[in-house]
């Protein structure tokens, strides 16, 4: 085993071996060994935790032993061995687009943070889950096409992701996590799923450009910091069934002029 962020900072790091005994890579393993660019599952590992190669923005390719029953790795990104989960796409490699591949039903904890050169991305039909900090920082990213049948997106999912326009909500879409598009500065348009019940803390916090807001009629509560900092923001339409507004909701949103709250809210702040 090599454990929870063991190695995890080593700045100097380019090249690792790891032993044929090896079974279990702990979360943030490797994070931010930011020369490595290389490396090697062997068949002996069976469980590759959360975000072991977060922020190793030199990594390009990832392979996993052939014989391995856990593992996989297709064009140096890895999977499980069914291929139902994205686990690592490296972030160093210089691709401008990827396709997701047929079959993948859910993208791992920061599967594709920190990537600083892809600028769009195909997600394929049958995708159901985007988990926490999958995009997160991917600063050059502009287009990704969100497939009817995704029913989470996990918090900090699209953090940071500066050059994101716009984003359309699957109706299928029922959890939206905290933070989850907070600093996208260039997101312009948002199209909500009409099964989205709750927006959690922060979930659009500092999206400087976004304008208008056209909430979904289902929408029930409003988290704290929700659209705070969204400071071109000039309309809201809050729905009817609306009952809370978290604190801090609608901070720094400098040219909201006007903003009528339904008589069914019971809670501000």
């Amino acid at each position: 085993e090599i454990g929870r962020e063991a190695f995890a900072g080593h700045s100097e790091l380019e090249k690792i071996r790891l032993p044929e005994t090896l079974e279990t890579l702990r979360s943030g393993a490797f994070a931010g060994c930011v020369r490595l660019r290389r490396v090697k599952l062997p068949a002996s590992v069976t469980a590759v935790e959360d975000s072991v190669f977060a922020r190793c923005v030199s990594l390009t390719d990832i392979e996993a032993d052939a014989a391995s029953q856990n593992y996989r790795a297709m064009d140096g990104v890895l999977f499980d061995r069914r291929g139902k989960l994205l686990c690592c796409y490296p972030a160093g490699r210089q691709e401008a687009d990827y396709k997701v591949p047929l079959g993948v039903a859910a993208i791992a904890p920061q599967a594709f943070s920190w990537c600083q050169a892809i600028q769009e991305i195909q997600l394929p039909p049958g995708l159901n889950r985007i988990c926490d900090g999958a995009f997160a920082y991917c600063v050059m990213l502009r287009v990704i096409d969100l497939p009817r049948g995704v029913t989470e997106i996990g918090s900090r999912a699209f953090m940071g992701c500066g050059r994101l326009s716009s984003v359309n909500m699957p109706g299928t879409l029922t959890q939206l996590g905290a933070e989850a598009f907070s600093g996208c500065g260039q997101l312009r348009e948002i199209v909500f799923p009409c099964m989205l019940t709750r927006l959690e803390d922060g979930v659009f916090r500092d999206c400087a450009s976004l304008p208008v807001l056209e909430l979904p009629e289902g929408l029930r509560e409003i988290g704290e910091a929700a659209f705070s900092g969204c400071r071109a923001l000039t309309g809201v339409n809050l729905p009817v069934q609306l009952t809370a507004i978290g604190s801090e909701a609608f901070r720094d949103c400098a040219e909201l002029k006007t903003l009528e709250i339904p008589a069914g809210v019971t809670r501000v702040g």
